[in-house]
């Protein structure tokens, strides 16, 4: 694997993981609790997230081989998908009111879906059938350790950012997203006219 291949890859998996656009989410979620209370349940929801992650990365495969996609099909539709999610990081929707937690949670909705969700489970299915497992595993655990910090740091990050300096690095994350979607589209289009 090109350092080149795999230091895209890690980015990829980092944009779609968006730790910085969900840190303000995550902030207001945990804010009724003691800072150690909210570490130690951030840092919980990062390792579930991490495991249901796992969990599509070892067996997402199986599921588009049953599903007989082709790669050409499946770079050409990732590539729309990240497009897609890079435009929403850039125009991003309004903001939803997100309501306190009251009790610790436990999966939802911080590991499943805030962290772990579809951008990110669709994406590493799609890249378990581009990559080699271990690659994939690696490029995985290294992304996990800044998405974690920022998981963590949420509450900091938010105080030190604020608003705009959030939106203005989604933005900027969402760029890059659209980068690398399009690189990705193209290597599906050339895939899929060899073929022919």
């Amino acid at each position: 694997m090109e350092n080149k291949t795999f230091g895209q890859l890690i980015l990829l998996l980092f944009l779609v993981a968006n730790p910085i656009a969900v840190s303000p989410a995550l902030a207001m979620l945990t804010k009724d609790f003691e800072p150690p209370v909210q570490r130690r349940i951030l840092l919980q929801e990062a390792l579930i997230a991490f495991l249901v992650t796992l969990l599509f990365l070892f067996f997402g495969n199986y599921f588009l081989l049953a599903l007989r996609i082709n790669d050409s099909a499946l770079k050409i539709c990732g590539g729309i998908v990240l497009f897609t999610i890079g435009i929403q990081m850039v125009f991003p929707p309004k903001p939803s009111k997100v309501k306190t937690l009251h009790s610790q949670p436990f999966i939802v909705p911080i590991a499943v879906p805030l962290i772990a969700g579809g951008a990110l489970l669709s994406t590493v299915m799609i890249a378990s059938t581009l990559y080699p497992l271990s690659t994939l595993l690696i490029a995985l655990l290294i992304t996990w350790v800044p998405v974690t910090l920022i998981m963590v740091s949420a509450t900091l990050l938010q105080k030190m950012l604020g608003k705009r300096g959030i939106v203005a690095l989604e933005q900027l994350m969402g760029m890059l997203l659209h980068l690398l979607s399009t690189e990705i589209l193209v290597q599906g289009a050339r895939f899929f006219l060899k073929s022919l």
